[in-house]
């Protein structure tokens, strides 16, 4: 985060002005705990950091948007993956929420008509393995929690996703093919395709 990116209110006693403590991200909670200075509200908008693929999306009533920032580093023989799902409510002030996303790289992800659920794909590496492998999981927004498992799909990487509106499958996008995959198993469906180059995926 860079200098002045954000303004931080720290005051010895809580205002009537106020965050609610549950509310802050919780890589700032331990400010609320301090035993001199203690956070009371956060002003402004965080500084997003890079990404590099479809990973924006607003709900279909506008009401809610969300972002993924890549916070990956490291030497791309042996990365440390990390990403950061931001949640922003349109309509409210306060601080968007985060959702830390450990050991995974988000390439695309599509949100649900009523904005509650996203899909992410992207690059995660499983158990002891030395390279990154292309991977699909789905989260609830409201909770903060993942929904089921995430599972490993393919050898190629993703680069768009589609979810049903029923929430039960999703469309994936290679540079090579078109896959269909339930999302309550980890099963690939249908695929369609290997030399038709794919870079959007949409269901409707």
């Amino acid at each position: 985060m860079r200098p002045f990116a954000l303004l931080l209110a720290m005051l010895y006693a809580p205002v009537a002005l106020a965050q609610q403590a549950d509310t802050l991200p919780a890589r700032f909670q331990p400010l609320t705990k301090n035993d001199r200075f203690k956070l009371v509200r956060i002003l402004g908008n965080p500084e997003l950091h890079p990404a590099y693929g479809a990973t924006t999306a607003f709900s279909a009533d506008g009401k809610r948007a969300i972002y993924v920032e890549d916070l990956s580093s490291g030497p791309e023989d042996k990365p440390t993956l990390r990403s950061r799902l931001v949640i922003v409510e349109t309509g409210a002030k306060s601080w968007p929420r985060e959702i830390e996303l450990p050991g995974m790289t988000v390439s695309a992800l599509d949100l649900s008509a009523d904005g509650r659920t996203v899909l992410l794909a992207g690059l995660t590496i499983p158990g002891k393995a030395e390279h990154p492998h292309p991977f699909l999981c789905v989260w609830n927004l409201d909770t903060g929690n993942q929904v089921g498992k995430t599972f490993l799909t393919e050898e190629r990487p993703i680069h768009a996703v589609a979810l049903s509106p029923n929430g039960h499958e999703a469309v994936t996008g290679t540079r090579e093919n078109l896959k269909i995959w339930n999302l309550k198993t980890g099963k690939e469906i249908m695929h369609f395709g290997e030399k038709d180059k794919t870079s959007t995926t949409m269901l409707a």
